[in-house]
């Protein structure tokens, strides 16, 4: 065995961040489908956004975690997938900032670590079992 050759194909890493961030949208999505409400209230009292613009962001948003989480789920339109991510975790960061947490600024916003996985997505392709792969 060496130090520096992968120890197991390499098609695996990219479908396991693939399949861990679709889990992370999926859920992510279904809890504030189902509290949409509440959502819009804490984005509104965030005031990171204009006002109109809060409660279509508000709407729209948990449609776009789903939908990016079932195509990087089955690995289709990958690409388009993290290019949604992206996006979505991009207004997270904006809304909340680097470093959320008043009481400690050692830790830094968790989305930022999904965001590096969602370019290296787009950057790696969707990895193993995925319908983008499959040969025609």
């Amino acid at each position: 065995m060496t130090t520096n050759k992968p120890i197991m194909d390499s098609g695996y890493a990219p479908m396991m961040i693939r399949i861990i961030l679709s889990l992370y949208f999926l859920v992510v999505g279904y809890v504030t489908l189902n509290n949409q409400h509440l959502f819009i209230q804490a984005v509104e009292q965030l005031q990171a956004y204009p006002y109109r613009f809060t409660t279509l962001y508000a709407a729209i948003l948990p449609y776009l975690e789903l939908g990016a989480g079932i195509l990087l789920f089955i690995g289709l339109w990958t690409n388009i997938a993290a290019i949604i991510a992206c996006v979505v975790i991009v207004s997270f960061i904006l809304s909340i900032g680097f470093f959320p947490y008043e009481g400690l600024p050692e830790l830094f916003n968790k989305d930022i670590i999904f965001l590096i996985a969602a370019f290296s997505l787009m950057a790696s392709g969707p990895g193993k079992f995925s319908f983008d792969n499959q040969k025609e």
